[in-house]
């Protein structure tokens, strides 16, 4: 049996539509959504007054998502998560987090003074959050961040002069990066 259509037209029924069901994979941003872009830059806002700024980068063991350094030379990373599930799979980097909570002083070269997770205001409770860690929420797009709870300090010692040429090279392959991107934009409009 088939349906004719056009005769629904006038009548208010709309067409079923055959559209893919919407998965986590397909569902476009929506306004309240906050991805992890908009994380990032909620966190410049928030460490405005901190000396170095960079995201995504190999400072230690580990990728970063966000790392900092404040004037007096503490290193502040963190890790932003926008799922549930991204925080919970966060600790299967088990070295990672064993590194953390370790008290020895020998792995401080290899650790930031601070660690904090960043998430979308509700998606984290301050509980489910490890004792070295603190937990910063953006509560909206537009408005600035709330650390919820403030990360202790894993250890006091000036990390900048420890981590000096690794962030010398980061800052660097980053502007080669931003100079070839900008000479070839020049080129193909010229």
């Amino acid at each position: 049996m088939l349906i004719d259509f056009s005769k629904l037209e006038n009548t208010g029924i709309k067409k079923p539509s055959y559209k893919k069901k919407k998965s986590a994979k397909n569902i476009a941003k929506s306004d309240t959504q906050i991805t992890s872009k908009d994380i990032v830059r909620a966190l410049r806002m928030l460490f405005i007054n901190h000396k170095y700024l960079i995201n995504n980068a190999y400072i230690f063991d580990w990728e970063s998502d966000f790392f900092s350094v404040t004037e007096s030379g503490y290193v502040y990373e963190v890790e932003i998560k926008v799922t549930r599930g991204d925080f919970k799979d966060d600790f299967n980097k088990t070295q990672k987090h064993m590194l953390l909570e370790s008290s020895e002083a020998q792995s401080n070269i290899k650790k930031p003074n601070k660690f904090f997770y960043a998430a979308p205001k509700g998606l984290l409770n301050t509980i489910e959050i490890p004792k070295y860690a603190g937990l910063i929420e953006i509560p909206n797009i537009d408005e600035m961040p709330v650390v919820s709870k403030n990360a202790p300090f894993l250890h006091r010692e000036n990390s900048l002069n420890l981590l000096k040429d690794i962030l010398l090279d980061k800052f660097y392959y980053r502007y080669r990066d931003f100079i070839v991107k900008e000479e070839t934009e020049y080129l193909k409009n010229s």
